[in-house]
């Protein structure tokens, strides 16, 4: 059972007095690093229950601590402090209030509480800026900070490209426990895609479908599956047989997708009569036509440089090549640009 804390936020940042009437100021991001959760127990190891701390490494650009050692030489108004912002598991972000509490030195470990309850072993990520007001009363704030994370869902290896979304899609609970430490360079297969559509209905939805009962397939039991079979994503590979192993290529994930977002809303227009053929279209499945040219419609599947959609495989070559499949990784991007969509 997962214990949830009681977390009340209390930000230990920055102010600085100064304004702004020199050139040039800059507000660079601050950069943060170690992010650790602690809790009261931490402290003292008799309290079982009891406050949560976010900690963590706090650098300030150059930039910025230059723009307060200059109006605070020229003794000018002005003033700036930090805001500070967490996404504990698939909720978006929250505020943690704001600061006026001193300008810390270079590297300062700082501790922060949090008024929220949260799962202990929850998905965080973090970020900050600075926020002010110049000498003439004009609100000013810096970009964000990179952001941070503790338990990040464990991948076992991911392409370099993909790291952010991935990142993305855990914080809003749209990886299943299937893809839990895959390979995520490797081939989605039909089971895991049917997971990946099932959680992004349940997520834009905030409905649990039922399962299909009776079980129209002899080759798996995996409720997800039949999740998806009973709201029309996947009808199978034949009456009986789903093939939860095989990979997909990227027609079959733009179908899947597309009946997805039609179970999700179901009144919408899904008419694709304005939108250009693809140059490679005469390899499009009839069947897989409206679906691969809403995915182009709508962004959520994108083709190659030449605007290819790359269905499938169809040369022996391609077939060699993996052309036209997609990796989990691919995958989850797809299920994430849907839910932006549809959210």
């Amino acid at each position: 059972m997962i214990k949830k804390f009681l977390l009340v936020f209390t930000v230990t940042l920055s102010v600085f007095c100064v304004p702004l009437w020199a050139a040039p100021i800059k507000y660079d991001a601050p950069l943060i690093s170690d992010l650790a959760i602690r809790f009261t127990r931490d402290y003292n190891p008799r309290t079982e229950w009891g406050a949560v701390f976010f900690e963590f490494t706090l650098k300030i650009p150059g930039s910025v601590r230059n723009a307060k050692d200059y109006y605070d030489n020229t003794r000018t108004r002005w003033w700036a402090d930090m805001e500070a912002q967490y996404s504990a598991g698939p909720s978006s972000w929250k505020n943690c209030g704001i600061t006026n509490s001193g300008w810390f030195d270079e590297g300062r470990r700082i501790s922060l509480m949090v008024a929220d309850t949260i799962d202990a072993g929850s998905f965080v990520k973090f970020r900050l800026r600075f926020f002010g007001n110049d000498e003439n009363g004009s609100e000013w704030q810096s970009p964000w900070s990179n952001e941070i994370y503790v338990n990040e869902p464990a991948r076992s290896n991911n392409s370099s490209w993909a790291t952010d979304i991935l990142v993305e899609a855990g914080a809003l609970g749209l990886i299943p426990n299937i893809l839990e430490g895959a390979d995520m360079t490797m081939p989605v297969t039909r089971e895991e895609f049917c997971e990946l559509a099932v959680l992004l209905f349940e997520k834009v939805t905030g409905e649990t479908p039922d399962a299909a009962s009776p079980n129209p397939f002899t080759d798996t039991v995996n409720p997800q599956v039949l999740k998806a079979y009973g709201i029309g994503v996947t009808a199978g590979t034949s009456a009986t047989t789903f093939s939860p192993s095989i990979p997909i290529n990227r027609e079959q994930c733009a179908v899947m997708l597309f009946n997805a977002i039609r179970a999700m809303a179901q009144n919408s227009g899904y008419s694709v009569t304005d939108i250009d053929d693809y140059p490679d279209q005469e390899d499009i499945s009839p069947w897989a036509l409206d679906a691969a040219k809403y995915m182009k419609k709508t962004g959520i599947i994108t083709g190659d440089q030449n605007g290819n959609f790359m269905p499938k495989p169809v040369t022996d070559a391609q077939i060699a090549s993996g052309y036209g499949m997609a990796a989990r990784e691919q995958a989850v991007t797809m299920a994430l640009k849907a839910y932006n969509v549809m959210r």
